[in-house]
């Protein structure tokens, strides 16, 4: 009797201490991303706490700086902290732009989807996508 108590004691605490490891699970986001879509060059590079975003149209780019976390269900949230335009590019976000989405890396590859921001649905189309993995 003594012993079923012991392994069920056990048991549980193992469940335990997984379900503690799983709310805890740190994604991190790391390296340089790119993609081409409609003209446009993306580039997401990551470090542990910033990102900076390029988009790039021939003479004319923008280079966003943000701070960043990452929610428990994977939502990246991002601030931009530092906005850089080059030339004449359209609409380009302001400081303080907040936005979100999911960024879900499978090797040398990566899809970002669920791209979300104040009158950002416009950007959409070249942010959304899948993303290949470049050397720093």
């Amino acid at each position: 009797m003594f012993r079923k108590l012991l392994l069920l004691a056990v048991a549980l605490g193992t469940l335990s201490l997984l379900a503690v490891a799983e709310d805890k699970k740190d994604v991190k986001l790391s390296g340089t991303w790119v993609r081409e879509a409609e003209g446009f060059e993306m580039k997401f590079a990551f470090k542990p706490e910033t990102m900076t975003i390029g988009a790039k149209s021939g003479d004319n780019g923008v280079t966003v700086t943000a701070k960043y976390t990452i929610e428990k269900d994977g939502t990246v949230k991002g601030t931009a902290t530092e906005v850089t335009v080059k030339g004449d590019f359209p609409n380009p976000p302001k400081k303080g732009f907040e936005f979100s989405f999911l960024f879900a890396i499978d090797g040398k590859k990566a899809k970002l989807s669920d791209f979300k921001g104040e009158d950002a649905e416009g950007a959409k189309a070249v942010v959304e996508g899948e993303y290949e993995s470049k050397p720093d």
